[in-house]
């Protein structure tokens, strides 16, 4: 910013309209305009002391001006290249990203070579795996810590750690003898090496000093492993506290992997009919809240015709403002009308022509009627670049299967029907 670009200006509109009112009926416009002109300068120099050195006679420099002037040489007058900025922001960011994919493409190989070797052998027998009662652990409310003997305060991590080994941690609603568990606790105690491997390659500054630098890993059965090792936190009593990965973004958006979902949901008359139409509802808000930020979403409703929601014929990520916006969409559907299958399925592949997103997608077709087989038309527009799989839902005893068992045999998806009164569906 240069100092030519650094100008205080009065915007004083009120006052300048009060004074051109009382002014005008009595003067001419230039005797006006010089009056306005004097109060002006008044206001800007001897009342308010803005303008400092830049008013006549001023020589004081004590004003507001002056003051912003005075900074002039702090700002550089020189404007750099945006692009070679830019160019250096990619530059560095592509650097980050790589290093963090070499980080989880070297510890996936390590997990996956470890059970492959160990996948089903018994672990007792295994001399290089450590007994699970022994392996070090950050401490639940069931079983005391198990820390490393270096643990030490880090001003790097802002607590004490010990950074020549991982530790594990388990939920406090999980139960430690269970096999399975037991065998993710001591199989993910193998990647230890493969994680000091990484953080001597990748964990110091230029001088030899610390970087702070994370990895982790959480299972399906609840355990997770963290470097560096540090002890589980806990409560003001002193009780540790759980921690449970499986219910992390990060776990959630791994595990489920990134998919493009549209959801079909019958609103004709019938499905009033034994709460039908509530139970869809509480299934469908059920599926929306389980999808991860990388997946994309949209809710077609349906009778004689389609209903959509304000995002209309886009797939939009499925991140916690557009979830909210479906879920007031679901809640918002009323039951009436007839039923009619090909009209949602159309809407569904236009979505998808115009903005399929990643190789996964699904459709989940929920309804309790009867209509015309849409075999023909899924056949037509499931191309390859689309590949839908449709999982089917019939809600009743007045459900016809015939149809939605149909389809979702053609795609190789799932067909399931549901009672009156059974809320497994939402479940």
């Amino acid at each position: 910013m240069t100092t030519s670009s650094m100008r205080v200006r009065a915007h004083a509109l009120c006052v300048c309209a009060v004074i051109l009112l009382q002014c005008i009926a009595s003067q001419t416009i230039d005797e006006a305009v010089e009056n306005l002109s004097d109060r002006l300068q008044s206001l800007f120099c001897d009342g308010l002391s803005i303008g400092g050195a830049r008013c006549e006679n001023g020589t004081s420099g004590h004003g507001i001006q002056d003051f912003v002037d005075s900074l002039s040489s702090s700002f550089a007058s020189d404007i750099d290249d945006a692009s070679v900025i830019a160019e250096q922001v990619i530059s560095d960011l592509d650097s980050v990203l790589n290093t963090r994919a070499s980080f989880l493409t070297s510890m996936v190989e390590a997990l996956k070579s470890s059970c492959e070797t160990y996948g089903d052998a018994d672990l007792s027998d295994v001399e290089s795996i450590s007994d699970v009662e022994a392996l070090q652990f950050a401490g639940n409310v069931e079983r005391d810590a198990i820390l490393p003997s270096d643990m030490a305060y880090s001003t790097v991590y802002g607590q004490e750690v010990s950074t020549s080994s991982s530790v594990y941690r388990l939920p406090n609603d999980v139960d430690f003898s269970d096999a399975n568990v037991q065998r993710d606790i001591q199989i993910s105690a193998l990647m230890d090496s493969t994680i000091l491997g990484l953080r001597d390659d990748n964990c110091y500054d230029a001088d030899g000093n610390d970087l702070y630098c994370t990895m982790y890993f959480g299972s399906i059965n609840g355990v997770f492993r963290i470097f560096p090792a540090s002890e589980n936190a806990q409560t003001d009593a002193g009780a540790y506290r759980s921690y449970d990965p499986r219910f992390r973004p990060w776990y959630v958006s791994a595990a489920s992997g990134q998919k493009d979902v549209i959801i079909l949901v019958d609103t004709s008359g019938s499905m009033l009919t034994a709460d039908r139409m509530e139970l869809a509802k509480e299934a469908v808000k059920a599926v929306l809240k389980t999808l991860g930020e990388s997946s994309y979403v949209s809710v077609i409703a349906f009778s004689s015709d389609v209903q959509l929601s304000c995002f209309e014929y886009e797939l939009v990520p499925a991140t916690q403002r557009n979830v909210a916006e479906l879920i007031s969409f679901v809640d918002g559907l009323q039951a009436n009308g007839g039923t009619n299958f090909e009209a949602p399925f159309n809407a569904a592949f236009d979505i998808l022509d115009n903005g399929a997103r990643s190789c996964q997608t699904s459709i989940l077709f929920l309804t309790d009627g009867e209509a015309d087989d849409v075999s023909d038309l899924i056949t037509a527009r499931n191309n390859v670049d689309i590949n839908a799989v449709i999982f089917s839902y019939t809600l009743g005893s007045g459900a016809n299967p015939t149809v939605p068992e149909k389809v979702a045999e053609l795609t190789d998806g799932i067909y399931t029907h549901i009672e009156d009164g059974d809320s497994s569906l939402a479940t």
